[in-house]
């Protein structure tokens, strides 16, 4: 949490001619972000119809197998798993000499920094300029990620280090295994089940990564010189475990092992999740996140050729600003073209990508689309009129 705020306020002012220029290089930059949107549109359409083939693929011919023995029968196949996923290997933390048997441990550092955050309002003025008040907020926060202080507009006294002295670092066991059968470590990487190994005392550390600044705090360690007063460099230490469990896995068996398995387009299936859970469940939570995912980059896609078409229209308002309220008008109206466009420049990519990537659907909602049609027009046709009676003369 922040503990410390200060903030300071700053107008700056535009001209029309600034405001002019700008607009033009939309001319470029707008057309430039529509097509960035197509191609970005066309791509997840492929993805995701490339992984909804492989999902049903995969489907079709996973097979059930016993982790008690390794079945030369399914090799080179795609196999459902379920067992204790264990491991004899130990995990040591290379700086602290941290340790667990388990199938991951992370070390999680976060450091006390300056962060900046602005806040701006414009006014437009007579004659096509603008003054801007912008209010820059410093605040003194933990983050995992390293705060570039160079950045801020007024650095001075508020000056982050530039290098951890600690990273963050992550491990993976490398021999663990569900019964007879080895897991590759891309698939030890998606066990999830994440838990907290708790340091209570400095004696669980390597003697020699002991520093008079160090101190165990909260359930990790503390660098620093008091943890009830932070102060900008200082960091917070947590280790975090995977430990043996139970896991259910979809992927290939090859020579023992479990691997991520390729599917005859080329995608790779390797679905895994702590629990015992069914092939049937993997499957339906895999084209879950498929389904999120893709409508998250056709909104991001829709954003983009929105954003594209406003940045070119823009010159029109730069144009109308002249006349603030008459600029406001036209901004209105400009935004509003934006985004009509960018829905029709989305929805005609997604279909030229469905015909390409999804004949067979593409053209099962052509014909719903058309049938549907051709029922509403024939119903209205077939509507009885009502005829309203003249009235009749005084």
């Amino acid at each position: 949490m922040a503990d410390t705020v200060d903030s300071f306020t700053e107008t700056t002012k535009r001209g029309w001619g600034a405001k002019l220029r700008n607009a033009v290089s939309g001319l470029v930059i707008g057309p430039l972000m529509v097509v960035g949107a197509i191609l970005l549109l066309t791509w997840n359409e492929g993805r995701s119809a490339r992984m909804a083939s492989a999902l049903s693929e995969g489907e079709r011919i996973v097979a059930p197998v016993s982790n008690t023995t390794v079945d030369p029968l399914f090799q080179g196949k795609l196999v459902y798993v379920q067992g204790v996923a264990s491991t004899s290997e130990t995990l040591v933390d290379d700086i602290f000499g941290v340790s667990s048997q388990a199938l991951q441990l992370r070390r999680d550092v976060q450091m006390y920094q300056w962060k900046e955050s602005e806040k701006s309002s414009t006014k437009k003025e007579m004659g096509g300029g603008e003054s801007t008040t912008t209010e820059y907020r410093y605040s003194k926060e933990w983050s995992a990620s390293l705060i570039n202080s160079n950045d801020f507009r007024r650095p001075e006294g508020h000056t982050n280090p530039t290098m951890w002295r600690y990273h963050p670092d992550s491990l993976l066991a490398q021999n663990a295994h569900i019964g007879a059968l080895a897991l590759d470590p891309s698939l030890v990487f998606k066990i999830g089940g994440e838990q907290l190994l708790r340091i209570q005392d400095k004696a669980q550390l390597r003697p020699d990564s002991i520093t008079a600044d160090i101190s165990a705090y909260d359930g990790g360690l503390y660098v620093g010189s008091d943890p009830s007063k932070p102060q900008i460099g200082d960091l917070r230490i947590k280790f975090y475990q995977v430990r043996p469990g139970n896991v259910s896995i979809v992927a290939g068996q090859q020579d023992g092992r479990l691997i991520p398995f390729v599917t005859s387009n080329g995608t790779e299936l390797a679905l895994v999740q702590a629990g015992v859970h069914s092939s049937a469940a993997l499957f339906s939570a895999a084209r879950t996140e498929n389904r999120i995912m893709t409508w998250l980059v056709r909104l991001g896609g829709f954003v983009l050729a929105t954003l594209g078409c406003m940045v070119f229209l823009s010159i029109f308002v730069a144009l109308a600003d002249v006349v603030p309220i008459l600029g406001s008008i036209v901004g209105f109206g400009t935004g509003l073209i934006s985004v009509v466009v960018g829905l029709i420049v989305s929805a005609l990519t997604i279909a030229i990508a469905w015909f390409a990537y999804r004949p067979l659907a593409a053209a099962g909602l052509m014909v719903a689309a058309v049938v549907v049609s051709i029922v509403l027009i024939r119903r209205r046709r077939a509507a009885p009129r009502t005829v309203t009676p003249k009235a009749r003369a005084a």
